[in-house]
């Protein structure tokens, strides 16, 4: 995907962001993230997602993925924060097993459903990826929910779907 054109800095100091512990609030990562923050956005979706808010102070973009439920959501945070620099840079695909991401960068019109984002930064203020979920190349047999899931999150990238899947194959590792 060339829609990524930039080079992350390298971070002395990368951002943790911890879990928060209530739905649709955040929670405050460590003092020296300087104030990032992790969002759980459960109402208007078909299935909650999650999102950061403060990456864009470290000339980043804020990062978006949707999950099945919180559990869910806990899951796949706790493999995409040990691997961010990996995640933003890709431009292509993340594998990770279960399920494999497909990185695109977020349409001017959907940032803007990132509250809180859009709140800090304004309207244009920032820039997004989402990591959007396919079946990963372990798992020879994804379940109806897995299926159901894949095929129902929400797409907020830019172009169609059918752009992203087909780009897709032609991923990172």
């Amino acid at each position: 995907m060339t829609d990524l054109a930039f080079s992350p800095p390298t971070l002395d100091d990368p951002p943790v962001l911890l879990w928060p512990t209530t739905p649709s609030g955040s929670c405050e990562g460590p003092a020296s993230s300087s104030g990032f923050s992790l969002w759980i956005d459960d109402a208007g979706w078909r299935f909650p997602c999650v999102y950061t808010v403060g990456l864009t102070d470290y000339g980043l973009p804020e990062l978006v993925f949707f999950g099945r439920d919180t559990v869910e959501l806990r899951q796949q945070w706790e493999v995409v924060q040990h691997r961010m620099g990996e995640v933003i840079a890709a431009g292509g695909t993340v594998r990770n097993g279960r399920f494999d991401a497909l990185v695109s960068l977020v349409s001017g019109d959907n940032r803007a459903q990132l509250e809180e984002a859009t709140r800090r930064y304004g309207v244009g203020g920032f820039k997004a990826v989402q990591l959007y979920w396919v079946v990963g190349q372990a798992n020879g047999h994804p379940t109806g929910g897995e299926l159901s899931f894949l095929a129902g999150q929400p797409y907020l990238g830019r172009g169609t779907l059918r752009e992203l899947l087909s780009n897709g194959d032609e991923g990172t590792q």
